[in-house]
């Protein structure tokens, strides 16, 4: 039986999901991890897409991919009862014009998964050393899993506007468990002191939720892509104070890899790699790699200057992107 179920995001980002699939297969510890990915894609990034499925159905991934389908008003409207999504439906024009099966598929996935532990993740993640997620950890979340959630990446080295507040009350917690040793923070999302992703109860980046009371959560709830599950799941979580306790570790393991913007409902700041380019690179074999002197574990995200690949028919010779592009 698997103890994780991981959904995984991406849309017209074949290459970056690529890397993301890698770093989780490889650097993640823990065993019996249950992937899916739920995606779509224009007919521009329709191939890299088909040859990465083929790539990497064979490594136990599942792939869903959205059906476009609008679902009407009519369909919607058990949800639109409620205030908050009705004022979200409103607001957001895109919930009202390409509204599809994706919350479908999302608590679909979970619910088949029968998997105890759910975490999300974007095709920007990155993980680039090994990482392991504590059964301690995963021990306060089964205690309380309606308030608690553990989040890899808030670690105690963050730097500038994302360090961790000087005013915040933090425990730590050590753990000696499976040859891994490391010590937990523990925080409340609603500490007066907390700032920027310290006040962050709900996240679609590496959160780790029980998987009944995130169904539970989810369900009533409605969005239609990744950053309307995360502006509403926040939304939700901060007025009916759930997921509010949160846990992480003092040790930085993962990154956020901001190549180019998906999509533009929130004007992110990013590098500006053409999707398209890649797509096309990775359909004539290119593979997406990071050199170590790239990162820093004091780092949130990753801005690169330029990109470095290499060839699956020549994995030894590396390739920087204003070369082959």
């Amino acid at each position: 039986m698997h103890k994780f179920c991981c959904v995984i995001f991406s849309f017209n980002r074949a290459m970056q999901l690529d890397l993301t699939l890698r770093s989780l297969t490889e650097m993640l510890e823990n065993p019996h991890v249950a992937y899916t990915v739920i995606y779509d894609c224009t007919s521009l990034h329709k191939n890299s897409y088909e040859q990465l499925i083929r790539e990497w159905t064979n490594k136990n991934i599942c792939f869903k991919r959205c059906d476009r389908r609008y679902r009407s008003f009519r369909e919607n409207f058990k949800y639109l009862l409620q205030a908050g999504n009705l004022y979200r439906f409103l607001k957001i024009k895109s919930m009202r014009t390409r509204f599809d099966n994706f919350k479908e598929l999302v608590e679909e996935t979970i619910r088949e998964s029968k998997a105890p532990f759910t975490f999300f993740s974007t095709d920007d993640q990155y993980l680039f050393k090994s990482t392991y997620i504590p059964e301690k950890a995963l021990q306060c979340i089964a205690d309380d899993p309606t308030n608690v959630s553990f989040r890899l990446g808030m670690s105690d080295r963050l730097k500038n506007e994302r360090a961790l507040p000087e005013k915040i009350k933090v425990n730590r917690l050590d753990y000696d468990e499976n040859e891994y040793q490391g010590t937990l923070l523990t925080w409340d999302a609603r500490d007066p002191n907390a700032t920027k992703l310290w006040e962050y109860s709900f996240n679609v980046d590496f959160q780790i939720y029980q998987s009944d009371a995130l169904l539970d959560f989810l369900s009533p709830i409605l969005y239609h892509i990744p950053t309307t599950l995360e502006y509403a799941g926040l939304r939700v979580a901060r007025k009916n104070d759930r997921f509010r306790k949160l846990i992480g570790t003092t040790e930085k393991t993962i990154i956020g890899m901001q190549l180019n913007l998906a999509q533009t409902l929130v004007n992110n700041v990013a590098a500006n790699f053409s999707l398209d380019a890649l797509s096309s690179l990775y359909t004539q074999g290119y593979r997406l790699t990071i050199p170590k002197e790239q990162l820093t574990d004091i780092d949130w995200l990753f801005m690169p200057q330029t990109l470095f690949f290499y060839k699956k028919s020549q994995p030894d010779t590396i390739f920087e992107f204003k070369d082959i592009a």
